[in-house]
């Protein structure tokens, strides 16, 4: 039987893709594993900002027996070319401290994902930031970034530490001119949250309409999240 890892950074992303994975045929066997016939996935989260790490040592062994390891997510987009909802696979992933030294992703493990044919696939040079940024001005403000997410460096530098093979796989949760509100990254569609957009909404009625678009593509996104994920760990 395969294997494959997904890691992701929040419970929004990980509730996509448990639902896609139940669409796609898989059943749940329980702590975040799923399975078919032929593919048993494992879905991890490493925290915001990949501040769990702790959490993936305890499953190292795990990674090393898989076939297939993942980190996945939303990101922002950089570069005017990306929409919400596009699928992006890095070529190369760095951070602030480290820009002229990026994470080369392993070809091998890219191209098997590019096999899922189904997915139009952008290339693109990732950045991953210790803050989320909202603004235009903090975006086009990066030289040389096509978008830009919180986990992706620190945990490819923590699988390549250990000698595990991993991809990373992220769809854009929001364009350069996209707005975002501030500190509401990843809204989800819980009974507490609806309550807060809806305050939200009340206190700044300008911004009403705003909020509640950039609910519909966050949501929009993480079901493209979902697919995405999907249809790779089927890949054969």
């Amino acid at each position: 039987m395969k294997r494959a890892a997904v890691i992701l950074a929040a419970f929004p992303e990980l509730r996509a893709v448990e639902r896609a994975l139940s669409n796609a045929g898989f059943a749940c066997a329980g702590n975040g594993v799923f399975r078919s016939a032929s593919v048993e996935v494992s879905l991890f989260l490493c925290g915001v900002g990949a501040k769990k790490l702790s959490y993936l040592k305890r499953n190292i062994h795990y990674f090393r027996q898989c076939d297939t390891v993942l980190c996945a997510g939303l990101a922002g987009g950089v570069s005017p070319e990306y929409c919400a909802g596009d699928c992006i696979l890095p070529e190369t992933v760095a951070s602030l401290t480290n820009i002229s030294e990026p994470i080369a992703v392993g070809e091998s493990l890219r191209q098997t994902v590019l096999k899922c044919g189904t997915v139009p696939f952008k290339k693109c040079r990732l950045l991953a930031l210790s803050s989320a940024i909202v603004r235009r001005e903090q975006k086009t403000a990066l030289r040389s970034i096509d978008a830009v997410d919180m986990e992706s460096y620190r945990v490819m530098r923590w699988m390549g530490e250990r000698a595990v093979p991993a991809a990373v796989v992220r769809v854009i949760g929001d364009a350069l001119d996209d707005y975002i509100p501030e500190n509401d990254i990843l809204l989800t569609a819980t009974r507490t949250q609806f309550r807060i957009i809806a305050k939200r909404c009340l206190k700044n009625p300008c911004c009403a309409g705003r909020i509640l678009k950039f609910v519909v593509r966050t949501r929009r996104a993480l079901k493209s999240l979902g697919r995405c994920i999907a249809k790779i760990v089927q890949e054969k």
